[in-house]
């Protein structure tokens, strides 16, 4: 089965390279965005076959987005940097896309929610991030946090497919 939706992965770290790991043989076909050329060295990183990796600063990370390809766009925000991840959502939110979601405890969340709203966004584009990114099954480690992300998305495009 060839991949026929897109996640846009920015961050490449412990979490994020377990959900390249997770997304293996799926329908996903995975583009790993991070600044840190050491984490995306193909000859040493692990990812598997197939895996896009794009090493560039933050700033230019959002501009690789195939917006014209937004019925089959996933975007997933688990950088190192709740700043960086804070930046990228900015960016990012109100683009067109399938999915939108953002590693991040409620905390986190609700913070970050009474920032947007207070800068301009509107509430019902602030409800529609996935934030916690997951299903709530639990687990601190990055394996199951990756598979927690990996079962949301499989289940958004499942759904979208339906019928």
């Amino acid at each position: 089965m060839q991949p026929t939706e897109l996640l846009y992965l920015f961050g490449g770290g412990h979490v994020g390279r377990a959900l390249v790991k997770a997304l293996s043989g799926t329908r996903f076909e995975v583009h790993i965005l991070d600044d840190r050329p050491a984490w995306l060295d193909e000859r040493t990183d692990g990812l598997p076959h197939g895996t896009v990796r794009h090493c560039l600063p933050w700033e230019e990370a959002v501009d690789l987005l195939p917006l014209e390809r937004a019925e089959h766009l996933y975007v997933a925000i688990m950088t190192y940097s709740h700043a960086i991840d804070d930046r990228l959502l900015r960016a990012v939110l109100g683009k067109p896309m399938v999915y939108l979601g953002m590693i991040g405890s409620r905390t986190k969340w609700k913070i970050f929610s009474r920032e947007l709203l207070a800068d301009g966004f509107t509430q019902s584009l602030i409800e529609s991030v996935h934030c916690p990114i997951g299903l709530p099954i639990g687990g601190k480690r990055p394996a199951e946090i990756a598979l927690s992300v990996a079962a949301e998305l499989l289940d958004v495009a499942r759904a979208r497919h339906k019928g």
